[in-house]
């Protein structure tokens, strides 16, 4: 995921979908598909056949509540980020303008558009680096287990 983010903040919008987004997409899905069912099976695993309930719900809950605090945390910075590259406006009506452009509305100026695509990029390496944190927290601090376990 940390090296997808990054290939999302580089796409140009307003190429076609397969020749602007779509290789980022890709890169992101793959990464997606090759950590979450090894991590999910890890947990599972952890607790045994006989608290695998119990695992499956700590694990369902945490992920939920991670989402919903990444979507909020990212919702502000998106919000901080656009306000910051249109700077000519107050934040109630810069608010109204981000409105606007996720609406689609056609009022929307080209520097609504403008701040809204560096906004866009901002986001998008702020999750790349939340992303490889992450990483290099789990990997400093998640110990192997059992005689083979080695790193």
């Amino acid at each position: 995921r940390a090296c997808a983010s990054p290939g999302l903040s580089s796409v140009y919008l307003r190429e076609p979908y397969v020749a602007g987004v779509f290789h980022a997409i890709y890169v992101l899905t793959v990464c997606m598909t090759s950590t979450v069912p090894p991590l999910t099976s890890t947990v599972m695993a952890s607790e045994g056949e006989a608290r695998a309930g119990i695992a499956s719900d700590v694990n369902n809950a945490v992920a939920r509540v991670a989402g919903l605090l990444a979507v909020a945390a990212l919702g502000t910075v998106l919000f901080a980020s656009f306000s910051h590259h249109l700077a000519e406006l107050p934040p109630a009506r810069a608010n109204d303008a981000l409105n606007a452009v996720l609406g689609g509305q056609a009022e929307v100026t080209t520097g609504a558009t403008a701040a809204f695509d560096r906004a866009l990029r901002t986001l998008m390496l702020v999750t790349a680096l939340c992303a490889a944190l992450g990483g290099a927290a789990g990997w400093l601090w998640i110990q192997p287990i059992g005689p083979e376990a080695t790193r």
